[in-house]
């Protein structure tokens, strides 16, 4: 998959996309995920480059932990209840199942419910059923890298967005966040649908929450 220009999330894990360097592991990432089983939890956080990187929850012993703040099992079904518990918690992991698809999104800055668009291209797209990582190549005055309101999150205007209770969540690459995509394909890359219900949502920060 990492061929149609996305780099393989397992080359990253196994040492080929990250020059060799060891990184320390939290001993379980995204402890009890509903999302992730234990080898993808590792290989994820390896393949991402965050094992490593300081946020805001992040103490200098524990600067690789991960820690939930929200899941859709256990805090409620809607995006009102997502920004309750994740506005304003720093750099986040977001994680998805539907269709038996497993995929998510890289915010590298702090979710909002603002209507207006924020962001860096540090944020990224990943499919770990297709084992890639899908960047960010919004670029100009009308980049969109991340896009939130009171019903929404969005990964770019439309490349990724989970609404209302999850029911009806929508993807289309290739807008802001590529991989080379023809049409077709970037309608149904992640979750297998344009359009599709989430089964599990959550929402990890970069460390432990405060």
């Amino acid at each position: 998959e990492a061929g149609r220009g996305g780099a393989s999330l397992s080359s990253f894990s196994s040492g080929g996309g990250g020059g060799g360097v060891e990184c320390a592991l939290p001993s379980e990432p995204f402890e009890h995920s509903a999302v992730l089983s234990p080898a993808e939890a590792r290989m994820l956080l390896l393949a991402l480059g965050l094992a490593a990187s300081p946020t805001p929850h992040s103490r200098a012993s524990t600067a690789s932990a991960t820690s939930l703040l929200y899941s859709s099992r256990a805090h409620g079904r809607s995006v009102s209840a997502l920004h309750a518990r994740c506005d304003g918690k720093g750099q986040t992991l977001v994680l998805v199942r539907a269709n038996g698809h497993v995929f998510g999104g890289f915010a590298s800055t702090a979710w909002n419910r603002t209507g207006v668009q924020f962001g860096t291209p540090a944020s990224f797209l990943f499919s770990v059923t297709h084992d890639i990582r899908i960047p960010c190549v919004a670029s100009g005055a009308e980049q969109c890298c991340l896009w939130a309101s009171d019903d929404c999150i969005a990964f770019g205007g439309s490349d990724l967005r989970l609404v209302g209770d999850f029911g009806q969540c929508s993807s289309q690459l290739e807008q802001s966040y590529s991989i080379g995509l023809l049409r077709d394909e970037a309608d149904v890359f992640l979750a297998g649908a344009r359009t599709f219900a989430c089964e599990t949502v959550e929402v990890w920060a970069l460390g432990p929450a405060s």
